[in-house]
């Protein structure tokens, strides 16, 4: 059902074929309607919060198309469809494609509706095999820039919702677990990664390894794989190769470049490290691994750059831990 200004989807009208005599036009009878809307501006807005036109209402963002999903994977003949009711959030150069998922149970012959999504990478989104069992798994891309961002639902076959794979739910207390949960909050994706692997190790040794903290493990894989793949590409710009070396915790070879390129291109890379993105990663990579000559180095640097020379000269010879470096807010 669409209303006049814009064409709008408020409503999703299921119907089932009437049987009629050979030659009689066909007839149809309503089963269900449902109401659709799309997500509040500010969830989507959120994205670029850090941007001047970020700020968004919680008025619900027009729903302006319908898309099937199960035909992308050909994998949901037997158990039902799945379609996206979609549309276009834009701001100034801000942009992201939104919608709202809905399920056609076709046991029941009903319409649900399921999550509300958002992607300013404009891709709609896609059921994958992330974890590697029998049972695919629908996945947001959220990427912004070279940060990687995913949204990860398993899917329950028996009522068709989805659950989404939280990095904040505790699945284990391993210490190398709980390191590797530190570092993937705050998109230290490699490193998170190997930590989950070293309390797997253990854990699945001892036969606690759940299937919570694999999920975890393979959400957070997936974010490493592209953190990784950029790390290895050769970029245009001194700005852009040192963001993914950091991006991916490479601090060794970040150094390594940052030490060959800071004289001809002292501002670019001063201004790479005056953002706020590596501030949280190198206050926990910090608190994790103190011992990183390293990433001490870079913690170092990051002071100089947002607090002045004095400042990272202070925490340098100061051995106190409250004088670490705390995150910074915007």
């Amino acid at each position: 059902v669409l209303v006049p200004d814009g064409q709008r989807i408020v409503e999703l009208w299921l119907y089932q074929p009437v049987p009629q005599r050979p030659g009689q036009p066909p007839r149809y009878e309503q089963l269900q309607q449902v109401t659709v809307n799309g997500p509040p501006e500010f969830r989507v807005s959120d994205a670029y919060r850090h941007t001047a036109s970020s700020s968004g209402s919680s008025e619900p963002l027009p729903l302006m198309g319908l898309q099937s999903l199960s035909d992308r994977t050909q994998v949901f003949p037997e158990t039902g469809q799945w379609l996206t009711a979609t549309g276009l959030w834009q701001r100034g150069d801000d942009r992201s494609l939104y919608g709202q998922l809905i399920y056609y149970d076709p046991q029941r012959q009903r319409l649900q509706t399921s999550i509300a999504w958002n992607s300013p990478a404009e891709i709609l989104p896609t059921w994958q095999n992330v974890t590697g069992d029998d049972q695919l798994e629908l996945v947001v891309e959220q990427t912004l820039g070279l940060e990687p961002a995913f949204e990860i639902f398993m899917l329950n076959p028996g009522n068709a919702q989805l659950q989404a794979v939280s990095l904040l739910d505790s699945a284990s207390e391993h210490p190398a677990y709980e390191r590797a949960i530190a570092l993937a909050q705050a998109e230290l994706w490699s490193p998170a990664l190997e930590q989950m692997r070293v309390a797997q190790a253990a854990e699945a040794e001892a036969g606690r390894w759940s299937a919570a903290a694999q999920a975890q493990q393979d959400a957070i894989a997936l974010h490493a794989q592209v953190t990784q793949a950029q790390a290895r590409q050769v970029w245009s710009t001194p700005g852009q190769q040192l963001t993914a070396y950091l991006l991916n915790a490479q601090w060794a070879n970040g150094l390594d470049f940052f030490e060959q390129h800071i004289d001809e291109h002292r501002t670019e890379l001063r201004n790479v490290l005056a953002s706020t993105r590596f501030w949280r990663r190198i206050n926990t990579a910090v608190q994790v691994d103190g011992d990183n000559a390293d990433i001490t180095a870079w913690a170092a640097l990051l002071l100089a750059v947002r607090r002045g020379q004095p400042a990272a000269i202070a925490w340098l010879t100061n051995p106190n831990p409250s004088s670490q470096p705390q995150p910074v807010t915007d």
